[in-house]
């Protein structure tokens, strides 16, 4: 909420940057909460299938963003994006208030103990191996996400408001990739389906290699 309503009213570059890591800090903590809510509330296969599920709704959020700010700019300043967000995150605390802990434990745990235990998993092989296997995965669309705009807008001409749809594919690739995924844990075990996700995004990154330099 905070960053939203700073990216209003930032005048200069380096506010709006600032603002935009504190919305980012923000956002991306709500994605982790509702993961961790899967976690806490499931056992494994119906856990895996809810990550899976709850996964390809967080695609269509790219699939819809851009298309609904574009239609925003189309018709108001850039500012007014920011301000539906700020919006958006107020709605979201609220719903946070209202929904009970899915962590009961949690209760009870110091603030302190809470940062013990963080770092002690941020340490910890087995978790920061695979968090940067997906950061480097999730790297290759955050750098399209912040490239396409000078691409498509800037050189080939794209009005705002058809961004979104050539924006589109990269959502539907996650939706569907998601979609693929959770149809393959009722075949193969979780790593096995990790395991070659992970050799096909590298395959992909070699790709990606490759074409950039001819």
């Amino acid at each position: 909420i905070i960053g939203s309503i700073s990216c209003v009213y930032s005048v200069q570059a380096w506010q709006f940057y600032l603002a935009r890591l504190i919305q980012a800090i923000g956002a991306g903590s709500g994605a982790v909460i509702s993961l961790a809510i899967i976690r806490d509330s499931f056992e494994h296969e119906e856990r895996l299938y809810y990550l899976g599920l709850i996964s390809t709704v967080m695609g269509f959020a790219p699939l819809v963003a851009p298309i609904f700010g574009g239609r925003i700019v189309q018709f108001y300043e850039w500012q007014y994006i920011f301000a539906v967000l700020a919006i958006v995150g107020i709605l979201s605390f609220i719903l946070v208030m209202i929904i009970d802990e899915s962590h009961k434990e949690l209760a009870t745990v110091s603030m302190k103990e809470l940062y013990q235990n963080t770092a002690q998993i941020i340490s910890h092989k087995m978790f920061i191996l695979p968090a940067v296997v997906n950061a480097l995965a999730f790297a290759t669309m955050f750098i399209y996400i912040s490239g396409s705009p000078h691409l498509l807008l800037g050189l080939f001409k794209i009005t705002p408001s058809k961004f979104g749809f050539y924006f589109a594919g990269n959502a539907l690739a996650v939706i569907i990739g998601n979609f693929i995924a959770l149809r393959l844990t009722k075949i193969f075990s979780s790593e096995q389906v990790q395991l070659s996700a992970s050799f096909l995004a590298f395959v992909g990154a070699v790709a990606l290699i490759l074409l950039s330099h001819n």
